[in-house]
Formats: C-alpha cells, sequence, structure tokens
C-alpha cells in the first residue's frame, strides 16, 4: 500500500505481514518511509522469509538510493523477527551496514540507541517520541508531515496490551499525549502497527478519545468487580471479557489465538488493579 508523498514530501507506505490474530488484528504493519531519495523501514515485521522479501521489494520499488536505517518501535518478535533477514539484504545490497535502532539496544541484536530525531543533512524527517506502555521501550516516530507511527501504543480495532514492565498510568499518559498532539493539529493521522490507518486528522482524535475512553471504561469494570467481592484475575476474566471469549471460540479461533487473547487480557486486568490500588504510583 502506498500513500501519495505530503508538501513536505515525505512518501509514507507500508507491508502486510501474514501473522492476523485476535491481538494482531489482520497482522503486523511495517512501515517503510521516503524523503529526498532516502529509505527508512519501521518494524521489518515477524520471522517470516515470504514477508521479509516482500519488505525488500517494497524498499526497492521506492527507487530510493539510499537505506537511511531501520527503525523498530518494541522489541517484540512479531515487529523484529524479520529484522536480520531485511538487513541482511539491505546492506548486501548496498554494500554499506545499514544503520539499525532501538530505544533499548540490548534487547534487539545489533540494534543502536535510537537518536531523538531522524535527520538527513539539516532537514528533521521524524521526531522519535518514548511512549512507555505496551512495553518499556516502546517508541513511536513522528513524520514530518504530521504522520504518527503509533508501534503497538494505540492499535486500530483492539486494545494495547500493558507490559508487564509498564504500569496503566504510563500507558494512560501515552495516550493522553497523543490526545492532545491531535487536538493541537500536530498528528495527522495514526498508523498503528496493528489495525488499519486512520489517516484523516479528525479521525485520528476521535480514535484516541475512544482510546482512553475504553481504558477508563475497563478500569470502572474492574473497581465495580472488585468492590463486589470479585477479588481474582480469573473471575474477573470472565465477567469482563467472558462474551468476547465465547465469541472467539464460536468463531473457531485457534487455541494459540485464545490463549493469547485470555493472557492479554489478564494481564490488562492485573494493571487496571495496579492502577487502582495505587500500587503503579508507589
Amino acid at each position: 500500500m502506498n500513500r501519495e508523498p505530503d508538501s513536505s514530501g515525505v512518501q509514507l507506505s507500508w507491508v502486510l505481514a501474514p501473522n492476523s490474530g485476535p491481538r494482531t488484528l489482520d497482522g503486523t504493519r511495517t512501515y517503510i518511509f521516503t524523503a529526498q531519495r532516502t529509505v527508512w523501514i519501521v518494524d521489518p515485521g515477524p520471522a517470516v522469509r515470504e514477508h521479509a522479501q516482500r519488505v525488500v521489494d517494497a524498499v526497492v520499488a521506492t527507487g530510493a538510493r539510499r537505506v537511511g536505517g531501520i527503525i523498530v518501535t518494541h522489541h517484540h518478535e512479531g515487529h523484529t523477527g524479520a529484522t536480520s533477514m531485511v538487513r541482511r539484504a539491505l546492506s548486501s545490497a548496498t554494500g554499506i551496514t545499514v544503520p539499525l535502532w532501538a530505544a533499548e539496544p540490548a534487547l534487539v541484536p545489533g540494534a543502536a540507541p535510537v537518536p531523538s530525531e531522524i535527520s538527513l543533512d539539516s532537514r528533521i524527517v521524524a521526531d522519535v517520541i518514548h511512549l512507555p506502555g505496551h512495553t518499556a521501550d516502546s517508541i513511536g516516530l513522528l513524520l514530518e508531515g504530521g504522520e504518527l507511527l503509533t508501534g503497538d501504543t494505540l492499535l486500530n480495532g483492539a486494545p494495547t496490551v500493558v507490559g508487564e514492565d509498564c504500569t496503566l498510568h504510563e500507558y494512560l499518559q501515552c495516550l493522553n499525549i497523543i490526545r492532545v498532539m491531535c487536538m493541537d493539529g500536530r498528528i495527522s493521522g495514526l498508523y498503528p502497527g496493528h489495525g488499519k490507518p486512520i489517516e484523516a486528522p479528525h479521525e485520528a482524535l476521535v480514535a484516541s478519545q475512544e482510546a482512553l475512553a475504553h481504558r477508563r471504561e475497563r478500569l470502572e469494570q474492574v473497581r465495580k468487580a472488585r468492590e463486589r467481592g470479585v477479588l481474582t484475575v480469573r473471575r474477573m476474566f470472565e465477567e469482563i471479557y467472558g462474551h468476547d471469549y465465547a465469541a472467539l471460540r464460536e468463531e473457531g479461533a485457534r487455541k494459540s489465538d485464545l490463549e493469547s487473547f485470555r493472557e492479554g487480557s489478564e494481564r490488562n486486568i492485573r494493571a487496571a488493579l495496579e492502577y487502582i490500588t495505587g500500587a503503579d504510583r508507589a
């Protein structure tokens, strides 16, 4: 999928990986953006050889003369598994080792610390925004034209799972930052790691508001369940997510997808409980 260049001259495109599921939705989106005949890749995707080749082909199709680098929004395998294949192919084609950047290099083999901005000569093509919540090393990229690549911080079609190394307090702050940036007109569209891009400024604002509202609604559901004496995560899952879980089973979801849905939902319940008790801000 290609998007026409905006007035800034940045062109954005993406390749959809074949790893669909309840949490990954239609699959991981590997984003590719170009400026001044230089190309960058964001989240090479899962370790699927066919997907890695499609990413390399898409990079070649941009007609860029230089590969600026590969950036990962966080360390999860669904976003980084193909990194070595893509990097090796592009480095071989260009004769130069392609830079690889991550917020936490220790979690992404071969990576260097991500800079605060992606620049080309004196031009800032993208700003790097730290967005801890899904993972402690999560980042977003705000392109020159206002497109925000959100990684898994904000999805289109499913709630984000709050990471074990993060708190709901941190995640709510990130959602609010995105909402305020939408209100201020700094964001022209949201481009999530999973789910279709939201390419209109007003729709991006609505999506950020809905993400916050949904998280607060879930928080209130956990709070009320606790007040009624529902004290275990398993029982809360059955009360809050039971209908959705049953629907997935009726649709014939794979066992691994059902397990992933349960694990993610139970993690969000625990994050909500930590928030309610103040443990995540102690």
